[in-house]
């Protein structure tokens, strides 16, 4: 939080600057002198939110717009991209955190370019990573890469032949002119099927979603994970489906054959391939996976409802983002469609009352509202209505290679974007008790603590060929607001000897201690 005050101070004046506004009429419109407003932008004195309110009706703007969220995850996102090894060689590993802040302020629009820049630099870097490892794997690419560097090596000879022999006979000419266009029609021709080979193999671009992955990311992160328009189309989807005699799985289905003309239907996981659900527009039919939990099928069936009958409202709640590519707009709805079918499982005003009569118990609110351990956690990020609030958590998913598929930071503890995350997470220790939850007081360098649960969570495996998958989940609060969660009972939260320290990966962590370093610090900033 003492970041954010921070923040603060600067937000203030760049306003006062872009709406042309002196310090002197500013501050007679707040009814403080010039000097302590000058002490408020320099972040000398705080901002107090009476004062914060008193801004916001002078500059004409929300009060959550003066909150410093936005700068918290530029500033996050900045201090990530500089522990960079890349930038240590430019002279940029000393940068304080005092810098980092007041650049985030002052020049936010400057820090989002420089890390889309960076991001395209990832993506082109891991790109040709991906292909440089494909190109040695398959035999035909390196064959066909071996074949056209020894045509090209002819060629070249050839031409340089030609070129330094000037008193060749014509005869002689002609013979190597004539070996050089066979050549180079044999180099056309290995080119020409190595790009039928490129659009026939049907792979994928190595980096295909992950720019996107990561602009929806900050969308949701920017909009508090909470979307009010999705929350009420929710709220109506449910009360149109759950009836007397139908309850939600019974009513949702009823409802996409009845209003949308598709018709739910279980099949073989074989006749899915690697999917566990898929829309048959053709057929009308929605088609899933026999082998999926009921609370992954009820799910599914909610997802495409959302689909079928709120794409508008999900064009709407899109709309702030403005996605950059097709791809960033498909992942963007379907993100939403998803966040819109875990409301209709878990509607808004029952949930967040279960929460708070359960104190969080994460798998008693599965019980009561019959979804995944997921499913579940995913929702608790999501309690963030003005006035009706729940308490913020974090969540992420990892693989048992330590890859995280998921992420959001929503109590406020920095998961990173890119590497891996620190080795002394709970989330990793997950996987030595399937099916446990595991509880860890957990402290940053900066002296910020998180409580923070995580259980492993399995996928039904079906024979040798399709065998079980394993995940591991994460949730989490800054450690304020442990004590109303049930996990907390009988826990010391004052302990010393109780807390974790750990950070957010090796190359952003400064601790000099940790036994389980597996790369150096290099951001230069505690």
């Amino acid at each position: 939080m003492a970041a954010r005050k921070l923040l603060l101070g600067y937000k203030v004046r760049r306003l006062r600057r872009e709406r042309r506004v002196s310090q002197i009429e500013l501050a007679k419109r707040l009814d403080i002198s010039p000097s302590y407003l000058n002490l408020i932008e320099h972040n000398r004195r705080p901002l107090t939110p009476p004062m914060l309110l008193k801004v916001a009706r002078v500059f004409e703007v929300a009060p959550e717009a003066l909150s410093g969220d936005e700068e918290e995850h530029l500033l996050t996102r900045l201090d990530e991209v500089l522990g960079d090894p890349l930038y240590q060689d430019m002279g940029m590993s000393g940068i304080s955190t005092g810098d980092s802040r007041e650049l985030v302020a002052n020049q936010p629009d400057m820090v989002q370019a420089f890390l889309t820049l960076y991001a395209a630099y990832r993506e082109a870097r891991e790109s040709a990573q991906a292909l440089s490892e494909r190109l040695y794997d398959d035999a035909y690419l390196s064959n066909s890469v071996h074949e056209i560097l020894t045509l090209m090596t002819s060629i070249r000879s050839f031409s340089e032949i030609l070129h330094d022999n000037q008193l060749l006979s014509p005869e002689q000419r002609d013979r190597f002119f004539q070996i050089m266009t066979e050549e180079t029609e044999q180099l056309t021709q290995v080119i020409n099927r190595l790009l039928d080979f490129s659009r026939e193999s049907g792979t994928p671009h190595p980096m295909a979603g992950k720019t996107a992955s990561e602009e929806i990311t900050s969308f949701i992160e920017g909009q508090g994970n909470y979307f009010a328009e999705i929350e009420d189309a929710a709220d109506d989807l449910r009360r149109k489906a759950v009836t007397r005699d139908a309850g939600i799985h019974d009513g949702l289905i009823r409802g996409l054959l009845r209003d949308h003309g598709v018709a739910v239907k279980l099949v073989p996981w074989k006749d899915l391939g690697t999917d566990v659900s898929r829309h048959d527009q053709e057929g009308a039919m929605l088609l899933l996976s026999a082998e999926l939990s009921p609370a992954r099928q009820t799910f599914h069936v909610a997802q495409l409802t959302a689909h079928l009958a709120c794409r508008d409202v999900l064009e709407v709640s899109l709309a702030d983002t403005r996605p950059t590519s097709a791809q960033s707009h498909a992942l963007g709805v379907e993100t939403l469609a998803k966040y819109l079918a875990g409301a209709v499982l878990m509607p808004y005003r029952p949930f967040l009352e279960a929460a708070l009569e359960l104190r969080y118990d994460i798998e008693a609110l599965q019980h009561r509202f019959t979804t995944s351990f997921e499913q579940t956690c995913h929702r608790l990020t999501t309690l963030q209505r003005p006035m009706a609030q729940g308490i913020p958590f974090h969540f992420m998913r990892v693989d048992i290679a330590g890859n995280v598929s998921k992420r959001y930071s929503g109590s406020g503890m920095h998961i990173p974007r890119f590497g891996g995350i620190c080795p002394r997470w709970n989330i990793h220790t997950a996987f030595i008790s399937p099916g446990a939850i595991q509880r860890q007081i957990a402290q940053m360098p900066d002296g910020s603590t998180y409580f923070c649960l995580a259980r492993t969570i399995s996928r039904q495996g079906v024979g040798y060929r399709m065998p079980m998958s394993h995940l591991a989940v994460g949730v989490g609060c800054e450690i304020s607001h442990a004590h109303g969660l049930v996990y907390a009972d009988a826990m010391n939260l004052e302990s010393q000897e109780a807390i974790t320290p750990v950070g957010a990966g090796c190359r952003f962590c400064n601790r000099g201690d940790c036994r389980q370093r597996a790369f150096p610090f290099t951001t230069g900033r505690g």
